[in-house]
């Protein structure tokens, strides 16, 4: 299943409800759809975009998709709301992880449309994952931002101490587990409020009845699956359930699994000899696909804005013969190229795979011509594409 970036034809249908609901609302002027930019724009409001709320959409109930986009809408007409003093705000602040594509996003579309980031106090947790705080409001978390931080005149410890504080309370105890038998010795959240994913991460207790570390997966925000990192036939069964859940919808916190050792969290995967590390692969990749096909047409539209346009090459997923996942990074020919940072390079010219090679083997053989970018998620630059000699040497393999 390849990563599509939103149907065109999705987006346009959900910008007409939206204006809709604005005209409902009695918001004045010209109300128009920026196709080019995806946003709604009105001579007395801000731009409001739409990317952030195109999949929430999708994936909606047919009976709750007008609700969604009237909340959405009420939200930034209304404006951010500010809680004034730590005193109120001390009750209501969470934690929350994120994906660091989505903290990376979030800037590209800012910079796109001429606006300010605002500083967010965030953490990395991992590579792929971000910690930030906010609070709830109408069913949306808003975050909190540095100028919050110094109004109320806390630390940022203090700050975290309140939210796990209040994640703790919202948490019931012992903790409600579901199995199932289609998914033998693999636990899922009940919780389902928003914060599964967030718990696994921040709450070191969560009564799972397994004796080894555990190992998650975390396909949305309220859909956790955990199970026993030393249990072979649990964990295959894991990665059997991150594969259901990718054929139901595209999201994720993250697909990459993690492993939730005393206070460490690193992603992990079991040795290529267990039986579970071909699923558990797959999931691996499918995280890394998603995360370049999100954030590749964003770099793309700021390359081309600022007069470079070199191609965003694109990542797809290799099965191994033997079953296992691996990453396949395009490595368009052109002058400059962007390339992904992948177990594999696919070689392409006029639209054709001319054939792969391992990333270490580009490395040695024809690394002076890529250079690495800085940021996330890790891409290369390459100034010029190998001459054909070089693909030879390569020892490129068709596809």
């Amino acid at each position: 299943m390849a990563h599509q970036p939103p149907d065109a034809d999705a987006l346009a249908a959900l910008a007409q409800k939206m204006i809709a609901v604005m005209r409902e609302e009695g918001v004045p002027g010209n109300i128009a759809y920026d196709a080019v930019n995806g946003r709604i724009l009105n001579e007395s409001t801000e731009a409001i975009p739409l990317g952030g709320l195109i999949v929430a959409w999708i994936k909606a109930p047919a009976g709750e998709q007008d609700d969604v986009i009237s909340r959405y809408v009420k939200i930034h007409l209304r404006g951010r709301q500010e809680i004034e003093t730590w005193a109120e705000a001390r009750a209501l602040v969470l934690p929350r992880v994120r994906p660091e594509v989505e903290h990376v996003t979030w800037g590209l579309r800012t910079k796109l449309e001429g606006g300010t980031v605002p500083v967010l106090p965030t953490a990395p947790i991992t590579e792929h994952l971000r910690g930030q705080f906010g609070w709830e409001v109408d069913g949306a978390f808003v975050p909190v931002q540095a100028a919050d931080v110094e109004r109320w005149g806390v630390s940022l410890d203090e700050l975290q101490d309140a939210a796990l504080e209040n994640l703790g309370r919202r948490t019931p105890s012992p903790t409600p587990w579901l199995t199932s038998p289609e998914s033998p010795g693999v636990y899922r959240s009940k919780w389902r409020d928003g914060f599964d994913a967030t718990r696994a991460v921040f709450l070191r207790a969560l009564d799972v009845p397994v004796m080894g570390p555990l190992v998650a997966l975390a396909t949305s925000d309220s859909d956790l699956f955990v199970a026993d990192s030393t249990d072979e036939d649990a964990l295959f069964q894991l990665g059997l359930a991150g594969n259901r859940a990718l054929e139901r919808d595209m999201s994720m916190v993250w697909l990459w699994p993690l492993l939730l050792e005393g206070e460490q969290r690193r992603h992990w995967l079991p040795a290529e000899t267990s039986g579970a590390f071909a699923p558990l692969s797959f999931c691996a990749a499918k995280h890394a696909q998603l995360v370049y096909g999100t954030h590749g047409p964003l770099l793309q539209r700021v390359l081309n804005a600022e007069g470079l346009h070199a191609p965003v090459g694109e990542v797809g997923i290799y099965h191994t013969p033997l079953g296992a996942a691996a990453t396949v990074a395009a490595w368009e020919d052109a002058a400059p190229a962007v390339v992904a940072e992948a177990d594999v390079v696919d070689f392409r010219r006029d639209g054709r795979s001319l054939g792969i090679a391992p990333l270490q083997r580009v490395r040695e053989v024809v690394g002076h011509l890529i250079e690495e970018i800085p940021g996330y998620p890790k891409r290369f630059r390459a100034h010029m594409f190998p001459e054909d000699w070089q693909l030879t040497e390569l020892g490129i393999s068709p596809t």
